[in-house]
């Protein structure tokens, strides 16, 4: 088959792969609504805030809000756009991941690499199920893979290079690391007596947008760095490091095996040209930015899923290598090796892993709920009042209420309280009770929001305080006399079979 009817089948077979896979799993996350809440109300000129009058920089993916901004000013449903252009962008990750390993693989066994490498990232369900998520994901890998692909062509102009670097730094904060990596590359590519003005015009356009971009947070928000680094993160720790670095191992453990994800790194016992390594370093670039962080707390690997494309052009490599090794006989190994990482990639985390298990309540139960609890609010409301939930995405889109965020990610104070981060789950450490209180919300969601198919007396023991220990370390410290004395229980029902539990100010 000529090389450009391989290409066209293989992206063909593994884009329809993608979209059904993604169709299928339809994934759509409770954070996707906390950033389109900043889009809205951009739009509605308030700014890019969550709760009107306080800048707080909730959100870490601002590239990708302003791309959804035009099509909501457009009059495009803001929930359909993201899912959208996220599956757009993820669609898009499979056609460049086979172009990318078609060229780094040798001429006569191209067509290997192209299939293998577009069919991993189409049937790998962490990437898959972010596609439809709404949030930046799929756009963050598209950006990695491109800054890729322009660093294995002799073709691209430096410009585009830093660009593209720029683009990730906006969209993703760990796309920063990302720049000086494509700079470097775009001036070794270069070669002698041309690599200083290369770097500097690869580096131009990425330091214009991110200085823009530090220049606005700085200016608007008042921070070097968005209020999110402060609630998740805080401070790097032996704790934290740790948390990422097996945040990693069992994403390969769960998605196929660790051997699974190290076999592509043994063509680096043979391979020798420098496109290969540079995908590598990316690749490695973006693990240590998971390693950093600690991991993330949202289900199906989300992080991990930024790598995916940039593993899959490596795996593509390493069995286009195979296959050329000796005939026949490799290239039926070769075959066989390609076709098992695909079905072991495919199949996923074991239905009873701890990210199945997140992923399944968030898409059947968590985003359906609050959803209705949401609108509820918003229809049981009166100007003036609020609300204070942890899970503030879908209830704080659907209420439209100003919401108090008791995990800090939208609110300074909690973002910035003592917390050692590392030991709990990624994003869900920092907490204060008492000022929560202090804020006075009109309606208290405890419980991680406390909605039953059943009403529950008001005295029950569990009626708000659930027998959870994931909840319990987050809202122990605001149980006591003030909440007794200021706050009376209730139960609304919300219409759909279920009952919210919560609690309103007296």
């Amino acid at each position: 088959m000529k090389p450009a009817r391989s290409t066209l089948a293989a992206v063909l077979c593994a884009g329809a792969v993608a979209a059904w896979r993604a169709w299928e799993l339809g994934f759509l996350a409770d954070d996707t609504f906390i950033g389109l809440r900043y889009v809205r109300n951009l739009l509605a000129g308030n700014g890019l805030v969550y709760n009107v009058g306080e800048p707080v920089e909730g959100y870490t993916n601002f590239g990708w809000l302003l791309a959804l901004a035009p099509l909501g000013a457009a009059g495009v449903d803001l929930v359909a756009a993201s899912r959208w252009l996220g599956l757009v962008c993820a669609l898009a990750s499979v056609v460049l991941a086979v172009r990318v390993a078609g060229r780094l693989a040798p001429s006569e066994t191209a067509a290997w690499a192209r299939w293998t490498a577009g069919l991993l990232v189409a049937a790998s369900v962490p990437f898959a199920s972010w596609a439809t998520s709404g949030m930046e994901t799929p756009c963050f890998a598209l950006l990695a893979l491109g800054i890729a692909a322009a660093a294995t062509s002799p073709r691209a102009a430096a410009p585009l290079t830093g660009t593209l670097a720029g683009a990730a730094a906006l969209t993703r904060p760990e796309g920063v690391l990302l720049g000086p990596v494509a700079i470097v590359f775009a001036a070794w590519q270069a070669g002698p007596g041309r690599r200083a003005r290369t770097a500097v015009a690869s580096a131009a356009p990425w330091a214009v947008l991110l200085g823009a971009h530090l220049a606005f947070r700085r200016g608007y928000y008042g921070e070097w760095v968005p209020n999110t680094f402060y609630a998740k993160v805080g401070g790097f720790s032996p704790l934290l490091l740790e948390r990422g670095f097996d945040y990693l191992v069992l994403f390969a453990h769960e998605n196929g095996g660790l051997a699974l994800y190290l076999a592509p790194l043994l063509a680096a016992a043979w391979r020798r040209d420098a496109d290969w390594w540079r995908v590598l370093v990316l690749l490695a670039t973006l693990a240590t930015c998971v390693v950093l962080v600690g991991g993330d707390g949202l289900p199906m690997y989300r992080f991990a899923a930024h790598a995916v494309p940039l593993w899959a052009v490596l795996a593509g490599a390493l069995v286009a290598d195979l296959a050329k090794l000796w005939g026949v006989a490799t290239r039926i190994v070769a075959a066989a090796l390609a076709a098992a990482a695909v079905a072991l990639s495919a199949m996923g985390p074991p239905q009873l892993s701890l990210q199945r298990v997140l992923y399944a309540a968030q898409k059947n139960y968590e985003v359906p709920v609050w959803s209705a609890v949401g609108r509820w609010l918003r229809a049981n409301s009166r100007p003036g009042d609020s609300v204070a939930c942890v899970p503030i995405g879908a209830i704080g889109w659907y209420s439209e209420l100003p919401v108090i965020d008791m995990l800090g990610l939208t609110d300074a104070h909690i973002a910035r309280a003592a917390a050692a981060t590392g030991t709990g789950l990624a994003g869900h450490e920092k907490h204060d009770g008492p000022y929560v209180l202090s804020r006075e919300p009109t309606f208290l969601l405890l419980g991680n929001v406390r909605v039953l198919k059943r009403r529950l007396p008001l005295d029950h023991s569990q009626f708000v305080r659930v027998k959870n220990f994931a909840v319990e370390s987050r809202e122990a410290d605001i149980y006591g006399p003030a909440l007794e004395r200021d706050y009376q229980r209730a139960v609304a029902d919300l219409g759909n079979g279920f009952y919210l539990h919560y609690l309103r100010r007296r």
